[in-house]
């Protein structure tokens, strides 16, 4: 039985909504969070911040107040985020979790002298400084399309905003966009790549795309950068090859989606997957889930009509048209009774955004976006 209540408010074109909860939340501080990493211990909070759109969160015992960055209206998605919040409520989820209390230990400084009578020493309990010239710096190879590598560094300012300047993630872009196409350079007709090999035109193709994706992880490489991800799904059939020749730490997207995965959804469950037909061919992802869960594609009709269609208009810039067409693809997974749909395209979160007729759905559970995962485990890496 559902206890807590939801209503949502806001002023037609202001920034700000507010969710008020009935009944309240029984906390006793009220707090403001502008980025995920603050969120740490707000779950419901860090909720919210997986949204796109969401700029800055207040939580005080009764209400919920939350403003939008200027990318749409609060009366396309208000209705669906207050739902979200109160599922998530309703469900049990945590709103606060105990903070651990750090002890501060005192820093004792005192001066000794030295031979030199112009010099003393200062000399510290416990070092002062940690790190001196070890700047971390992510490496982002883009271009694969460009929108996709400029989503991705959109996606780690959105989740990790810093007070200033100075507290935003290092990262550098390397927009490398005359990389050879990858599906063209697979063969996307090609149903079972292991004999890759045995054909000379589609491996001469593959090698031209190995040696491209080599020498922008190189560069990266010589900028001292410390990692580097790949926002791009199919690019990953190269992985493996760029591990073994490039000696940097890669993460790789797809694992971290089925890591991701695994948090949330039974062994065996439904996972529905929406991609290009280059990476369903690639099995970038099958590799990770076959053995744990049941990969559902669409047939191939939809593939067509719907999900390669949805694509072409988000690149031309018609994302109304992709949020219609992308609807049947959609409906077929959520049939197949998937309990999570894989966005392996980055123009399809673009397209889903402006999806508002699944009313019954909850997007922000069922729709994982692989470019805001691998978001979040670079900024893991990037701060260990």
């Amino acid at each position: 039985m559902n206890d807590t209540r939801v209503i949502a408010s806001c002023k037609k074109g202001a920034s700000i909504a507010k969710f008020s909860i009935s009944p309240p939340l029984n906390i006793s501080t009220s707090k403001t969070y502008i980025n995920i990493d603050q969120a740490a211990s707000a779950p419901l909070v860090k909720q919210l911040f997986y949204l796109p759109f969401v700029k800055k969160v207040g939580l005080e015992n009764s209400t919920l107040i939350v403003e939008r960055f200027d990318i749409l209206e609060w009366e396309e998605v208000i209705e669906e985020v207050a739902k979200q919040i109160e599922d998530y409520l309703n469900e049990g989820g945590l709103v606060l979790e105990e903070e651990k209390k750090i002890t501060k230990t005192p820093i004792t400084v005192y001066a000794e002298s030295t031979p030199n009578p112009s010099a003393m020493k200062f000399v510290a309990n416990k070092k002062i400084l940690n790190q001196i010239n070890k700047t971390k710096m992510i490496g982002i190879l883009g271009g694969m399309g460009t929108q996709a590598g400029l989503d991705f560094c959109n996606k780690l300012a959105i989740l990790y905003r810093g007070k200033i300047d100075q507290e935003y993630p290092l990262f550098l872009l390397f927009n490398k966009s005359n990389i050879p196409g990858r599906p063209e350079s697979i063969g996307v007709q090609t149903k079972n790549l292991s004999n890759r090999k045995k054909n000379k035109k589609i491996e001469k193709k593959y090698s031209l795309v190995l040696k491209s994706l080599l020498h922008g992880c190189s560069i990266l490489k010589k900028s001292k950068c410390k990692f580097i991800v790949i926002p791009c799904n199919t690019a990953h059939y190269w992985y493996d090859d760029l591990k073994k020749k490039i000696k940097l730490p890669i993460i790789n997207m797809p694992k971290e989606v089925f890591t991701h995965t695994k948090k949330t959804c039974k062994k065996n469950s439904s996972i529905g997957l929406l991609a290009t037909e280059g990476t369903l061919n690639t099995g970038v992802y099958n590799k990770f889930f076959d053995k744990s869960y049941n990969l559902i594609f669409p047939n191939t009709s939809l593939q067509k009509n719907s999900v390669n269609k949805a694509i072409k208009f988000v690149k031309m810039g018609n994302v109304k048209a992709a949020s219609k067409i992308i609807k049947p693809a959609i409906n077929y997974l959520i049939k197949k009774k998937c309990k999570k749909i894989i966005l392996g395209c980055t123009e399809l979160p673009i397209a889903i955004f402006a999806f508002k007729s699944i009313k019954k759905v909850k997007t922000s559970k069922i729709f994982l976006d692989p470019n805001l995962i691998l978001a979040n485990a670079a900024m893991k890496k990037y701060r260990k």
